[in-house]
C-alpha cells in the first residue's frame, strides 16, 4: 500500500480540495483551501485536475516520511524545505521515493502552505468534498502517526513556476471591495472611514479574519435580521470593528454587511498573520467580476 506517514502534523495540517458547495442551506460552510491561488498552482505544476485534494499546512513544522514512489510539489507560504536534509525550493516538483523524508520548518513569510502530490490523496468525500471543516468537524486534522494512502506514480513531471510569478507575501494587504446591498445602513462618514483605515489584524482562523480599528466603523443599524453570507463578506461588529468571513464562515449572520472583498484577495488575506495590516479600496461589480474570471481561466 502507498502512502505518506506523518511523522509531525504541525499546528494545524488539513486535508483539503476547492470545498463543498450546495449546503449552506442546513448550515455546512463551504470550507476548502484558504489560499485558491497556491492551491490551484500546484496541481497545476502537477499536471491535475484543478480540484485534486492536497494538504494545507498552517504555519509549518511538518514532518512526512515516504511509502511510495510519486512527483510533488510545495506552494505557498514561505518556510525552509528540505527532502533528505537537502533544501528543495516551493513551486517546483520534485521526485519521491521509498523511504525520502520531506521536512517543512515554521513559516517566515506567509501563513500557510500546501503539500502536493501527483492525482492526489486516496481520501473519502463527505459532501461531496474531502475537505476537512474544523468548525463543523467534518473529517479530522492530521496527528502525528497518521497515514495519508495515495497511488503510486511514475510520472516524470518536473515542472517549476517562473520566479515572477510566484506570489509574493507581504505585511500589508491592499484589498479591493465591492459594496454589498447593505452599505447604506452606514453614514457617508463611516463609509469614509472604512475606506481610509489602515486595519490591524487582531486573530484569525478558517472561520475569518477579525481587524481592530483605531476609530469604530458605526452603523446606523447595529444589528439587521440575519441573513446569507457570502465568501469574502466584511460584518461590522457592535463594537464597530470588521470580520472578513472566509472559507469557513457561518451561513447567515445578523450584523450589517459593509461590503464584500474581491476573492483573490482574500486568498492573499489568508497568508496574512497577526498584527499584520490591512486597507481598502472600491471596486465595481463588473470590474470584479472580469478580475476574478480571469484568474479562474489561467488554471484551466
Amino acid at each position: 500500500m502507498s502512502y505518506f506517514l506523518v511523522k509531525q502534523a504541525g499546528f494545524l495540517s488539513t486535508i483539503q480540495d476547492l470545498g463543498r458547495f450546495g449546503y449552506g442551506d442546513i448550515g455546512i460552510s463551504q470550507s476548502g483551501a484558504m489560499d485558491e491561488e497556491a492551491f490551484l498552482w500546484a496541481n497545476k505544476l502537477l499536471q491535475n485536475h484543478p480540484n485534486s485534494n492536497m494538504l494545507e499546512i498552517t504555519y509549518g513544522n511538518v514532518e512526512l516520511i515516504s511509502f511510495t514512489q510519486s512527483i510533488f510539489c510545495i506552494t505557498g507560504a514561505s518556510a525552509p524545505l528540505y527532502l533528505n536534509k537537502q533544501k528543495i525550493n516551493s513551486y517546483q516538483c520534485y521526485k519521491i521515493d521509498k523511504g525520502d523524508r520531506i521536512k517543512i520548518g515554521f513559516v517566515q513569510k506567509g501563513v500557510r502552505l500546501y503539500f502536493a502530490i501527483k492525482d492526489g490523496f486516496l481520501e473519502a468525500k463527505e459532501l461531496n468534498s474531502a475537505s476537512v471543516s474544523v468548525k463543523e468537524q467534518i473529517k479530522s486534522p492530521l496527528k502525528n502517526g497518521d497515514k495519508l494512502f495515495c497511488k503510486k506514480s511514475t510520472s516524470t513531471i518536473l515542472s517549476y513556476l517562473k520566479k515572477e510569478y510566484i506570489p509574493k507575501y507581504s505585511n500589508h494587504l491592499r484589498a479591493r471591495v465591492t459594496l454589498g446591498y447593505e452599505y447604506q445602513e452606514f453614514s457617508k462618514e463611516a463609509l469614509s472611514r472604512f475606506f481610509q483605515t489602515n486595519f490591524i489584524i487582531k486573530s484569525h482562523n478558517r472561520m475569518g479574519y477579525f481587524l481592530s480599528s483605531p476609530t469604530p466603523i458605526q452603523s446606523q443599524n447595529i444589528e439587521i435580521i440575519s441573513n446569507p453570507i457570502s465568501f469574502g463578506a466584511i460584518q461590522i461588529t457592535k463594537s464597530g470593528e470588521p470580520i472578513i468571513l472566509l472559507k469557513e464562515r457561518q451561513s447567515i449572520g445578523g450584523y450589517p454587511k459593509i461590503g464584500s472583498v474581491l476573492p483573490i484577495d482574500c486568498f492573499r488575506l489568508s497568508q496574512l498573520k497577526e498584527g499584520d495590516s490591512i486597507s481598502f479600496e472600491p471596486i465595481s461589480l463588473q470590474e470584479a467580476t472580469k478580475i476574478t474570471r480571469k484568474f479562474y481561466k489561467s488554471f484551466l
